[in-house]
């Protein structure tokens, strides 16, 4: 009967440190479970909207646009294409991980503004330089019904057309070297119905026109083209994981040390 008496009196301490430490551990992982039903949603978009580093920018100009579409209808209603090309360089390397661009539909002599298409397909490229205008193509991301947004404003051609901003999330980012000229495309494709033109900047320089396409560029100085890069910012989810670690990383430590406290 001692025996079991002394069990019993010696097991207590022993049932209340494992519940304590039961609890404790319960209360942290619940708080794991909210940092991470909190953050883990919206961690895209956030990342996207607020945490990217913008790289490079040429503000819209508003007050004409180029026709950068693999296939559409000319004014007399024939099929053709045309494509535009934009110089770019960075002080520093830097992966490219989305472009925004602004831009709208139609031609100059419609009487009406083009609505935008209701599904539609944007290409990315980007050339090297040679001689000043663009070269061989070193990178290609083709992305189905990106982002599109309509601004609010309106461009100064024909029949004032809505303006629209465009977030292309490229499908493998562009390592960019530094001090390094590219250019840079981007297109509709084979959408014969609808006529994409790509608005331009007020940024004194010049972009490559290519039409029809298949023939040599050549380079136009009348201003640049409208666009926005942008790479991920690097800490964003790196420091949410650190966080989340520290804290499973206390709950095992808890554990260690209760449970060499029961052996005592």
């Amino acid at each position: 009967m001692g025996l079991q008496i002394g069990a019993a009196a010696t097991g207590r301490p022993m049932v209340a440190s494992g519940m304590r430490w039961f609890l404790r551990t319960r209360f942290l992982h619940s708080v794991v479970s909210l940092i991470l039903a909190s953050f883990a949603a919206p961690y895209h978009s956030l990342a996207a909207e607020q945490a990217d580093i913008l790289l490079h920018r040429q503000a819209p100009g508003r007050t004409f646009g180029l026709t950068s579409d693999t296939s559409y209808l000319d004014d007399s209603g024939n099929p053709t294409g045309a494509l535009h090309a934009d110089g770019f360089t960075l002080a520093a390397p830097a992966s490219v991980c989305r472009m925004k661009a602004w831009g709208f539909y139609g031609s100059s002599l419609a009487q009406t503004p083009e609505p935008a298409p209701p599904n539609e397909t944007i290409r990315v490229r980007v050339y090297e330089d040679l001689d000043s205008l663009p070269g061989a193509i070193v990178y290609e991301s083709i992305v189905s019904n990106p982002s599109r947004m309509a601004t609010g404003f309106s461009v100064a051609t024909g029949s004032g057309p809505p303006e629209f901003l465009y977030d292309v999330p490229l499908q493998g980012c562009f390592l960019a070297q530094a001090q390094t000229t590219y250019w840079i495309e981007f297109a509709q494709l084979g959408l014969l119905e609808s006529r994409f033109r790509w608005e331009n900047s007020n940024t004194a320089g010049g972009y490559a026109i290519q039409f029809p396409i298949g023939t040599p560029w050549h380079v136009n100085n009348n201003g640049q083209m409208a666009y926005e890069l942008w790479t991920p910012e690097p800490c964003s989810g790196a420091l949410l994981a650190l966080g989340c670690g520290c804290i499973l990383r206390q709950t095992t430590w808890n554990q260690t040390s209760t449970n060499k406290r029961v052996e005592a």
